[in-house]
């Protein structure tokens, strides 16, 4: 009720920031600067935005790695946006494992994912937002 104090319903773990995630290939990795993170309770919500990476130096599947926290025994899913440098954009699929603390990308077409992998391609531009549950 409105009013009624109870430690239980009592609000103790709120917190904001930034981070510095990575576009990685599994080998090789990007820095990406531009990454804030509100959390409340065991809620993470994930903002990450990069401009004109150059991906060059990445070959194979891509992910985004260095989220900070891990995710609990549950897994995630999404979407984001990813422009490349010379094309339209492209709505990328994204796939959170249990007890991660990135997540793989993967091309999606329309509605349904067509399950390939993002790779590598120039310079790309992507906007992520996405909600994951910590342990």
């Amino acid at each position: 009720a409105v009013g009624v104090y109870a430690a239980a319903n009592t609000l103790d773990d709120y917190e904001e920031g930034t981070f510095t995630a990575q576009l990685s290939d599994g080998t090789t990795s990007l820095d990406i600067n531009s990454c804030q993170y509100t959390k409340i309770g065991r809620t993470v919500h994930v903002r990450v935005s990069a401009y004109n990476l150059n991906t060059s130096s990445l070959s194979g599947t891509l992910s985004i790695a260095g989220l900070p926290f891990t995710s609990g025994n549950v897994e995630h899913g999404g979407s984001l946006y990813v422009r490349n440098g010379q094309t339209a954009g492209t709505g990328i699929a994204f796939y959170m494992a249990a007890t991660a603390t990135s997540i793989g990308l993967r091309l999606s077409s329309g509605i349904a994912s067509s399950g390939s992998p993002l790779t590598a391609s120039a310079v790309i531009s992507l906007w992520a937002e996405f909600t994951y549950i910590t342990a």
